[in-house]
């Protein structure tokens, strides 16, 4: 039976950034593009347009972001895929 990652797994992906801890890892792809229709705001959802990065742990953020980055993720600027095909 899997009961999923343990504690341990979880240790090792832990970062301290700004003296807060941080799953999401480093930026691994930037400069992405939303177009209309495609993605949508977490917390709202309302619809966003505009650049976009991604980190290591799939998290969607706006703004172009800078690659091997690690930063606070923000809730009001994480996105979602509209249809969950990204």
């Amino acid at each position: 039976m899997d009961n999923g990652p343990s504690l341990v797994d979880y240790k090792s992906e832990l970062k301290i950034i700004g003296g807060m801890i941080s799953r999401n890892g480093p930026i691994i792809e930037v400069g992405l593009t939303a177009l209309e229709g495609q993605f949508v705001f977490e917390e709202t959802g309302e619809p966003y347009v505009g650049l976009y990065h991604k980190h290591q742990d799939g998290t969607l953020m706006i703004g172009k972001g800078n690659l091997g980055t690690i930063h606070k993720v923000i809730p009001s600027e994480v996105i979602i895929p509209v249809d969950g095909i990204f």
